[in-house]
């Protein structure tokens, strides 16, 4: 090996370290070179003394260069040093090596560490329950970084169980009674960074073929639609005191075994709500198939928005029930969806003969105010007074506004919206995605997370097509790495009784949501139709594949309408927003911490349906196929 030194096998008893023979065990080692820098290194362990012995298996590999950037998958990049929040922050907690059981982690037991010139992995096998079962940790050593993988599975010295919430740890160990023998798998890379701070891309490209990443059939779109229309036809609603119109922002329990609108009644633009979207494939179902209820109702949605919630610098509010509330906040993701949105249904309104000027002078308007108060410091920033003050300027949100910007230059040709989404591109390229860490566009979180990297992907081939400029299809490549760093290249295993097992809920193509909340969603169902385009313009079948297995994920546990899941019976197309995959769940659910893993949650949030749809429809209408 060129970056590493495997250390022999050793043991654990609790937290104290043994070799094998000190506890009358035999262990074997082989090591197996797959070709590319990947190595798998098969261990066999035997019990030769005449009682049973209880241990933990502890395989490591020493670097012999100085990280300047680690990453766990899915829970710690670069030690999550941006936002003020609880979660996992640095390599250790209270001087002791953080160690995160296999199942955080999208590859699994995963830890990755490089520098400019060499990056290296370690993680576990998934041929077999004691190969996948494990815990990973990353320790410094005088020269370098140790990678460790764990068997079974333990958290220490505190598990991680909710936003900002910590439990104590846990300690699992084997059991060989006296000539009983174990066998495990840990695999090995070492290669080369595709690009400064992206060893996880060159990883995943090596481990792509070794996890049989190919293309595979896709859920029917026609189903997705049905059901998705159908969902948002159950969200439809009066937006109170409005005279209009909108989509509430979801469903939760009733006390009688059903579902109700939940109590703060919010009609969110974008972000949660999706509004903006869902209009726009009511419009489309209107015209495409038929339906003019729905084409009256996507029109009534949008209508009352910009009539009642618009102002006349170019801001509006981003909960449709404000209104014109001057003493509104209003965040740049959601105006940015909103303005992306209003420009993609004006389109398709006038292709059907339909006038909307107001619709794209609304956007217009957003983007004019933003190209005006654009800052080379904090770039967009995050939120927004009604009268035009930044009043948070953190994270990497303000890509939203990007591919707003984009359609607004398609739509007018004005270079003006051109060079302000190439400028603020820059800006956040350079800022966020070359150090591998997007931010703060989850907005219940503030820390490092997977959705803030969404828009950059679409930003950028949007760049690409409008300029031709190969560094923009470069960028695209970038932010959909890191976006899906945070996919699970696996299935996790659970016992036969949890929500995972009993409904058939499976981890692989799932993504988790950030390092403040360690759970899967199916979020990625919005960047499929990019990762499509973005396989046609590079050549490159991974993001295709990726696509496939994002959108069965995202699409598993759809309501049929019949079937109790919880003991409700869900609305025809709903779908629960959480599944709770390790030690990690919000206040409902912490009965205890292995309660918790593998359980679904039973908000029906509006989003996860208008993803998909937005997904279908622009599959379809931009004659991308699988």
């Amino acid at each position: 090996m060129k970056y590493l030194k495997l250390l022999p096998l050793r043991v654990l008893v609790g937290d104290a370290e043994y070799m094998p023979e000190e506890l009358s065990l035999q262990s074997s080692r082989e090591i197996r070179d797959l070709g590319d820098g990947l190595y798998e290194i098969l261990d066999r362990v035997k019990n030769l003394g005449d009682k049973p012995q209880s241990f933990a298996t502890l395989v490591e590999a020493e670097t012999n260069y100085k990280p300047t950037h680690t990453v766990i998958p899915c829970v710690s990049y670069n030690g999550n040093e941006f936002g003020k929040g609880l979660e996992p922050k640095g390599l250790t907690k209270d001087g002791k090596p953080w160690v995160f059981a296999y199942d955080r982690e999208g590859i699994p037991a995963c830890t990755l560490c490089e520098n400019e010139v060499s990056a290296t992995a370690m993680f576990a096998g998934t041929m077999d329950e004691t190969s996948l079962v494990s815990s990973c940790s990353l320790v410094k050593t005088e020269t370098g970084m140790c990678h460790r993988v764990i068997r079974p599975d333990r958290e220490t010295p505190v598990c991680y169980i909710g936003r900002d919430e910590y439990d104590e740890g846990y300690i699992r160990q084997f059991t060989l009674a006296p000539g009983e023998s174990l066998c495990h798998t840990t695999l090995i890379w070492e290669g080369d960074p595709k690009w400064e701070n992206f060893g996880m891309a060159s990883l995943m490209d090596r481990i792509a073929a070794y996890y049989d990443v190919k293309r595979e059939a896709a859920p029917d779109f026609h189903t997705l639609w049905k059901a998705g229309i159908a969902y948002a036809k159950r969200l439809l609603t009066n937006c109170e005191g409005k005279g209009h119109r909108a989509f509430i922002i979801g469903l939760i329990p009733d006390d009688k075994d059903g579902f109700v609108y939940r109590g703060d009644r919010l009609y969110e633009l974008g972000w949660c709500g999706q509004n903006a979207l869902y209009a726009r494939m009511f419009i489309r179902n209107g015209i495409k198939y038929g339906e003019p209820a729905d084409l009256e109702a996507g029109l009534e949605v949008l209508d009352g928005f910009v009539n009642r919630c618009t102002f006349e610098n170019g801001l509006y509010t981003v909960n449709l029930r404000l209104g014109r509330d001057e003493d509104a906040v209003s965040d740049v993701c959601n105006l940015g969806w909103g303005a992306y949105e209003l420009l993609l249904t004006y389109r398709t309104l006038k292709e059907a003969g339909i006038e909307r000027e107001e619709y794209k002078a609304c956007a217009l308007k957003l983007c004019d105010f933003f190209a005006e108060h654009y800052s080379g410091e904090f770039g967009f920033g995050k939120s927004w007074t009604m009268d035009g003050k930044c009043v948070d300027q953190g994270g990497s949100i303000g890509g939203f506004l990007l591919p707003a910007f984009l359609e607004a230059y398609r739509e007018t040709g004005e270079e003006a919206y051109l060079e302000t989404a190439e400028k603020a591109f820059d800006f956040y390229a350079k800022r966020d995605i070359d150090k591998f860490a997007c931010s703060a566009g989850a907005l219940d979180t503030v820390c490092v997370d997977k959705e803030t990297s969404m828009p950059f992907i679409r930003a950028a081939i949007q760049l690409y097509d409008a300029t031709g400029k190969a560094g923009y299809l470069t960028y695209a490549r970038k932010a959909a790495y890191y976006f899906l760093s945070w996919m699970y290249f696996y299935d996790a295993l659970y016992d036969p009784e949890t929500d995972f097992t009993v409904y058939g809920y499976h981890t692989k193509g799932g993504t988790a949501v950030s390092a403040q909340h360690h759970h899967i969603d199916p979020y990625g169902a919005m960047i499929v139709p990019d990762l499509v385009k973005l396989s046609d313009l590079t050549g490159e079948d991974f993001w295709r594949c990726a696509s496939i297995w994002i959108l069965q994920n995202a699409s598993q546990l759809l309501s049929d309408g019949k079937t109790p899941i919880r003991g409700r019976v869900r609305p025809y197309g709903g779908q629960n927003e959480a599944f709770l995959h390790c030690r990690w769940g919000q206040p409902d659910y912490k009965k205890s911490a292995d309660q918790i893993r593998g359980t679904i949650n039973d908000w029906l949030v509006a989003w996860p349906s208008a993803f998909r749809l937005g997904a279908v429809a622009d599959m379809e209408d931009l004659g991308l196929k699988f």
